[in-house]
């Protein structure tokens, strides 16, 4: 008789997760990519491209956006409180609102690389 051969189980890695911050800087890669709206916990993202709002296929979860804050807020030694927090990270500008009750939010915007000049100096007579 011929044996059948025993099915080999294959562990499956897990799905190893993206942090939000590397899915940040894939999608700032687009130069035409200004704005990121993050609407709360697995809500499709907006992007404002070229002027225009786009929606994503991309979401992130409670936990994600939670870990991003946490790990944002330790970056920049800034405290993680309800309310509005405003900060800028890498070329980013990040306002992320806290809210235990709609969930956390945020919005990164591209920050212009702007040169900052003296003033003109005036002269009096």
């Amino acid at each position: 008789k011929p044996q059948i051969p025993a099915k080999v189980l294959i562990p499956q890695q897990p799905q190893l997760k993206i942090p939000i911050m590397e899915r940040l800087n894939k999608v700032f890669s687009d130069l035409g990519v200004q704005v990121l709206n993050c609407p709360g916990p697995n809500k499709n993202i907006l992007i404002t491209k070229f002027g225009s709002v786009q929606t994503t296929q991309i979401s992130f979860s409670e936990e994600e956006i939670k870990a991003f804050t946490k790990d944002l807020s330790e970056k920049t030694r800034i405290p993680l409180i309800p309310g509005l927090i405003k900060v800028i990270y890498q070329n980013l500008l990040i306002t992320v609102i806290v809210s235990e009750f709609v969930g956390t939010k945020f919005i990164a915007e591209r920050r212009a690389n702007l040169t900052i000049h003296a003033p003109v100096k005036v002269q009096f007579r």
